[in-house]
């Protein structure tokens, strides 16, 4: 584990500040780790270019979930004007800094196998989650058109060959603590034809699934379920009322940032065991970038 002393705001940061101590032990930590990984320093936030997480450029999102109170958010790892293919190195030893275990030689070398010469967008970034217990790390690995055959990662004894079929595969995740394996992709016209409807008449633009589990996860647009009377518009209202009412500064940076536009992000739809819908969404921190001074 790394020592940091404890963070002062500044001007530019204290909103975003505010926002983790209200969450205690767990944001004390996130934000000591955002610290150690350098997307905020002894000014505020570090002076990085706009990132392609958010629509606001904000290099951290946080996620909210109707099934977890935990604090999570997802950060790159570095300037995004940087070299996307150095941020998996990068990455892995991020996660060694913050008292995890970075995944073996061999699965790194056939991610970047896969990565390979095709230009990438951000090429890796984290996920921090602490539920005032520890903190977990995920690693999401960009995945470029060129990688959507998954042969090459076949040989890792985490990726079977029951997956050799996935096409349009455009992310992976790493969970550091179970070293369980997810895969993002977009359904091409024949794959939307064997997925259930998520909303209303409405198939999903993305799937997330979990290898080696019955798990999987389907992305919607926003606007589906809010042309829809369903349990699935219920609950994100409810959502999205309980993150207004608890972390005002992030609503009111994105109303700024973006007019007209309260929330924005991915939304997740999953089924859980109990037979209930996980539904869960990101919103851009409340960051200013190095063109946009106080």
């Amino acid at each position: 584990m790394f020592t940091l002393a404890p963070a002062n705001p500044a001007r530019n940061d204290l909103e975003w500040c505010w926002f983790l101590r209200g969450f205690g032990k767990a944001g004390d930590a996130i934000e000591r780790a955002l610290y150690k990984i350098g997307v905020m320093d002894h000014t505020g936030w570090a002076r990085w270019k706009h990132s392609a997480l958010t629509e606001t450029g904000a290099p951290v999102a946080v996620r909210f979930s109707t099934h977890d109170q935990a604090l999570s958010i997802i950060t790159e790892v570095e300037n995004p004007a940087q070299d996307p293919k150095t941020r998996l190195a990068i990455a892995c030893k991020m996660i060694t800094a913050l008292g995890g275990e970075a995944p073996e030689t061999p699965f790194r070398e056939v991610i970047s196998a896969a990565q390979g010469s095709s230009p990438l967008t951000f090429g890796a970034r984290l996920g921090l989650r602490h539920d005032n217990d520890a903190l977990h790390l995920t690693l999401y690995v960009e995945l470029p058109e060129g990688a959507s055959d998954m042969s090459g990662l076949l040989t890792h004894s985490r990726i079977g060959d029951d997956n050799a079929a996935d096409q349009n595969v455009t992310m992976l995740a790493y969970d550091v603590q179970t070293k369980h394996v997810s895969l993002f992709s977009i359904p091409d016209a024949e794959t939307l034809t064997q997925l259930p409807i998520v909303c209303t008449s409405k198939q999903p633009i993305a799937i997330r699934r979990k290898l080696g589990a019955e798990d999987t996860a389907y992305k919607v647009i926003q606007n589906d379920i809010r042309s829809a009377d369903t349990e699935v518009l219920a609950q994100l209202t409810s959502l999205e009322q309980r993150v207004l009412q608890r972390h005002p500064c992030l609503i009111e940076h994105l109303q700024t940032t973006i007019p007209d536009a309260a929330f924005r992000g991915d939304i997740w739809v999953s089924e859980q065991n109990d037979g209930q819908t996980e539904l869960t969404f990101d919103i851009a921190a409340p960051w200013i970038g190095s063109d946009q001074p106080y």
